[in-house]
């Protein structure tokens, strides 16, 4: 939108069962590929966040 300077452009979302399914995403192969073939080539800056969402 735009709306405020300086705010990113794009963000990805994602959810994961528990602490240990995002350290094996983070550190599989593929992920590191895609991230460092076809994300880091992109990118200006980046920040990540993660929060833990309480089950329903």
């Amino acid at each position: 939108m735009g709306v405020r300077p300086g705010n990113a452009d794009y963000a990805v979302s994602a959810v994961f069962t528990d602490h240990d399914a995002l350290t094996a995403y983070m550190a599989s192969p593929e992920h590191q590929r895609i991230v460092t073939e076809l994300i880091e080539p992109h990118l200006q800056d980046k920040s990540s966040v993660q929060f833990p969402v309480p089950s329903r």
